[in-house]
């Protein structure tokens, strides 16, 4: 997942819930590092609208927004949806090496902390990149490296192959991914072809003595 837009999002913030913007202000953030699991997310505008933050390149949707973007420290939850198109964030930084291929993760909750340009997911989370897509429990993201650490029940697939382990390393730039612990590969086992006659058996000829 790219994340050079995603850490200029306090920039520009679009808020559907419009209802919701002072007492979003004055809520404090929790860190991005260590996103709580047994607080209640808050509840969504009396309206019902999702909250829109939309950055060049970036956009992410969720039900309700915890936190300060003027500090650049805030959580959403719900549903979150990121949508990141790469092209654009080489338009505006011409130093990257990402993908060009659009990216979009899905998660209950993230945490962002542009200052220390770290994000935090947590919960059913699910990226597609291209013909490549993962899920894990949880996932970090360094946007100084664009490395993102899936954590618990983590899998990576491409083309029918997947990649299943404790852990796995993958960087949304050049596409490297790695497994650790209990890692295994699942691969399909190829058939042949309707019609495709089998192979011949082979024949064992006595050499002479």
């Amino acid at each position: 997942m790219s994340a050079n837009a995603l850490g200029r999002l306090g920039l520009a913030c679009v808020l559907v819930a419009a209802s919701g913007i002072a007492g979003l202000a004055q809520t404090p953030s929790p860190s991005p590092s260590a996103i709580p699991s047994a607080t209640p997310a808050p509840a969504p505008s009396a309206t019902g609208a999702r909250i829109h933050l939309h950055q060049p390149g970036t956009e992410i949707d969720a039900d309700t927004l915890v936190g300060n973007l003027a500090s650049k420290q805030y959580t959403v939850a719900g549903h979150v949806v990121v949508h990141d198109d790469p092209k654009v964030d080489k338009k505006l930084d011409t130093s990257t090496t990402q993908s060009d291929e659009p990216i979009e993760l899905h998660a209950d909750r993230l945490a962002v902390d542009e200052i220390a340009k770290r994000y935090a997911a947590h919960g059913s989370i699910t990226f597609t990149q291209g013909d490549r897509s993962g899920s894990a429990d949880d996932a970090t993201l360094d946007d100084r490296t664009h490395d993102l650490d899936l954590t618990g029940n983590a899998r990576v697939a491409e083309a029918g192959r997947i990649l299943a382990a404790d852990t796995i390393h993958y960087n949304t730039g050049t596409k490297a991914f790695a497994g650790n612990g209990n890692v295994e590969i699942i691969a399909p086992v190829p058939t042949a072809a309707p019609g495709t006659p089998a192979p011949k058996k082979k024949r064992r000829i006595p050499l002479p003595v």
